[in-house]
């Protein structure tokens, strides 16, 4: 279809031109176009310019692009040069700009591809390969298909890597963790594929794996209470596999291991026996003293409970130490069984390393290998000694070592330069029959010598009793019966409560209620130190205190002075009769 068109001349006269495109084929070609915007579609290249770095490239429609050279080589799958005719997929953004060029990127048709792709492997759990090119803050950057995803630092791999180099610039599996289109977040993996890899290895392992076994271990980490050992290849022993094993520290030796870190490296080979495999936890129990004869097997026969043994100290811990009878043959001595009268004292300061000591067998276990020995009852026991010397009756000179609330601790005189005497308990009660515990407590100092009386000694118990007040009779009922026949009694006031006052009568503690002072002379308007005139009424044998009272002194006082009024006049007569007749008396 041809279209004249009148167009204006200088003489302003109309000519026409003939347009000779078919109309139809343009809106086609045209929408067309529209069609294969924001798509990948196939490009050629057919023009180079290397000095402005660009290629030109036909799409298709009489429409060309141009796309920088570098662009080029983010197409990692093609490594075909760049020249005229090379065929190459593009993303057409648009095909008529403002200036009425087509709109190429080979950097969106590498990104688009890829990220379809990524989207497939990640729904698959599958690799992809990729190089680490360099480190980032946090981690290290990765080119996958072109693009570049993170790889955090802590799923680089199972292990710390000491040199950084041996994984960069080589391809290598990762394992797609997350991924974000729209923000363009990639984070891979290398460790989940090791771990996989090593896990596959784990279980192949475990199927070859049986109790009983024998098998090459090498020296991982050393702890306290054992050994942590790297299990070989059951069919390569020189390979080390991913499979671990604990070497208990009670499984090392048939004699007493203080730390294996003196028995081992980190690094060192060594053939072990796997003693127990649980399938469940899948944890390898490994042994080393299993590999050699039981020694224990005969010890029942050469080691009798009750006979003496001599040994040497090869450890020593908290609760005791450990004595070799025989090579690979220790039994223990628990702490309360070293000395007889060291109490709460650490071992190390009763025993040194390789000190040859004397024991005697308590109890031989064979099924727990134990041997528990007592180096204490090699020797005489100090309380059946003392119970047969000094029987309850004894009276005995001592020396004060510790006082405390309750009581006083003494060692005899002759016990005096041993290290560890026995300790007698002066209880407080047993100081005096008539203070106060509080009170006697207070008569004594650290080194004091005094006399005593043994009360107790009770074996079983490792104890014994003494008492100061038994030296003496009792004389408290003596002592209480004077001082209530007493007419009056004066003391000085030593403290003031508030229920009464207390009196120090000599070394004797007396109570005073307030109900009992004297109306005249109220609590109110006593003093320490004042001296206070009463009646003993009565003696308290728990609290060891006195009664006393001011008004049962000034009644007594009142009633003497009725008798003898009585007396005189001849008849019965009250104190208030006395009193109104002496004022009559007085006004005469």
């Amino acid at each position: 279809m041809a279209i004249s068109v009148h167009t204006k001349n200088n003489q302003k006269s109309y000519e026409p031109i003939t347009i000779t495109e078919d109309f139809n084929s343009l809106i086609e070609e045209d929408s067309k176009k529209e069609s294969k915007e924001g798509i990948i579609v196939e490009g050629t290249v057919v023009l180079i310019d290397k000095k402005r770095g660009f290629a030109m490239v036909d799409v298709g429609l009489k429409s060309e692009g141009i796309i920088p050279l570098s662009e080029f080589k983010l197409d990692t799958e093609d490594e075909t040069p760049v020249t005229v005719g090379y065929k190459t997929s593009v993303f057409v953004e648009s095909f008529e700009s403002r200036t009425g060029i087509t709109i190429l990127s080979k950097e969106r048709a590498v990104r688009d591809k890829a990220w379809h792709k990524f989207k497939q492997l990640y729904a698959d759990g599958a690799n992809i390969e990729g190089v680490i090119i360099g480190k980032v803050r946090g981690g290290f950057a990765v080119k996958l298909c072109g693009l570049v995803a993170f790889l955090p630092g802590s799923q680089i791999d199972i292990r710390p890597i000491s040199d950084l180099s041996v994984i960069m610039n080589i391809p290598q599996p990762f394992r797609i963790l997350k991924m974000d289109a729209q923000q363009g977040n990639l984070v891979v993996s290398r460790k989940a594929i090791m771990e996989e890899s090593l896990k596959e290895e784990k279980d192949d392992m475990l199927k070859k794996i049986t109790q009983g076994m024998i098998v090459r271990c090498t020296v991982k980490n050393i702890a306290e209470y054992g050994v942590f050992l790297s299990i070989h290849d059951i069919d390569d022993p020189e390979k080390r596999s991913s499979l671990d094993g604990l070497l208990h520290k009670t499984d090392i030796s048939w004699e007493a291991v203080e730390h294996p870190s003196t028995l081992f490296t980190v690094g060192q080979v060594l053939d072990l026996k796997i003693i127990q495999y649980n399938q469940d936890t899948q944890r390898i129990s490994l042994g080393l003293k299993q590999l050699q004869q039981n020694p224990w097997e005969s010890i029942k026969q050469e080691y009798i409970v009750g006979n003496k043994y001599k040994g040497k100290v090869t450890a020593i811990v908290d609760y005791g130490a450990f004595i070799s009878l025989a090579p690979n043959v220790d039994g223990l001595v628990y702490h309360t069984e070293i000395n007889w009268t060291a109490k709460n004292i650490h071992p190390r300061k009763l025993l040194q390393q390789d000190q040859e000591v004397e024991v005697i067998i308590l109890d031989v276990d064979i099924e727990k290998h134990r041997i528990s020995l007592s180096m204490k009852r090699c020797t005489d026991n100090p309380w059946e000694d003392l119970q047969k010397t000094c029987p309850a009756g004894t009276k005995v000179k001592t020396i004060t070592k510790n006082i405390c609330d309750f009581g006083i601790f003494v060692i005899r005189e002759g016990d005096k330069d041993q290290q560890y005497p026995v300790n007698i308990l002066i209880p407080s009660a047993e100081l005096s029959w008539e203070m106060r515990s509080d009170e006697a407590l207070k008569l004594y100092s650290k080194d004091q010598e005094i006399e005593c009386i043994i009360m107790s000694v009770d074996v079983p118990y490792e104890r014994v009793i003494g008492s100061v007040r038994r030296l003496h009779e009792d004389t408290t009922a003596t002592t209480t019966q004077k001082l209530i026949e007493a007419e009056t009694v004066s003391g000085i006031v030593k403290s003031i409560r508030r229920d009464g006052i207390e009196i120090a009568l000599d070394k004797l503690q007396v109570y005073i209620d307030k109900n009992d002072l004297s109306k005249t002379h109220p609590i109110q308007e006593i003093n320490i130190g004042d001296t206070i005139e009463f009646q003993v009424l009565s003696f308290d044998k728990e609290r060891k205190e006195y009664k006393g009272s001011v008004i049962a002194l000034e009644k007594s006082k009142k009633d003497k002075i009725v008798q003898e009024f009585s007396d005189k006049q001849g008849t019965s007569t009250s104190f208030g009769q006395i009193i109104s007749s002496a004022l009559s008396e007085d006004k005469k």
